[in-house]
């Protein structure tokens, strides 16, 4: 019999997947993927899978974090955060950015940290509000950093798309000035 926290889990992780689109972007992307270009015949990265993997990388642990605390729970929730939504830029081709976020919300958690690890070893009861505004400020940054670099991944993994569409080889056949044919390859840099 399942647990009400498990039930939640499968709820949320179903609703993350399912994410809205029209049925008129549908046709648009299937369209210019088959336009004609050599790469279009390979399989690119999906937006809405790289979309889905990073918000469920980033969610679930953190949903399971809420609905049943421990301090194991607790140490995944927070490698989610810094590497959860890094996850569709892996999937996506768009490794880069990926580690981008994850150095940039790793240094602001760290700086956090060590912050925190300053004030407990100075054995004082006064936290001065300077302090406490720098590590709430750190921590809405890891939040944002990490909910941006969640909702965006499909933009970065569509460019990245159409990037790779719109290079490639093809073969030309051109007429020399005697007549003669020539087979020769086109570089194709863009649209």
């Amino acid at each position: 019999m399942p647990t009400h926290a498990t039930r939640c889990l499968v709820i949320l992780s179903c609703a993350l997947f399912a994410r809205p689109g029209s049925a008129a972007q549908e046709s648009d992307s299937l369209t210019s993927r088959f336009e004609g270009s050599a790469i279009d015949s390979t399989t690119l990265p999906s937006p809405g899978v790289a979309w889905g993997l990073s918000v469920a990388a980033t969610v679930v642990p953190v949903a399971v974090t809420l609905l049943a605390p421990s301090e194991q729970a607790n140490i995944v929730a927070g490698a989610a955060v810094l590497v959860g939504p890094a996850t569709g830029y892996f999937y996506g081709g768009c490794a880069g950015r990926g580690v981008q976020g994850v150095a940039l919300r790793a240094a602001a958690a760290g700086a956090g940290v060590y912050v925190i690890h300053s004030l407990q070893e100075s054995h004082s009861d006064f936290l001065p509000p300077q302090v406490v505004c720098l590590v709430i400020g750190l921590a809405a940054f890891v939040a944002w950093d990490a909910l941006y670099d969640s909702f965006m991944v499909s933009e970065h993994v569509k460019s990245r798309n159409e990037l790779r569409r719109s290079l490639g080889l093809e073969p030309t056949l051109r007429m020399a000035a005697d007549g003669t044919p020539m087979m020769g390859v086109t570089i194709r840099t863009g649209k």
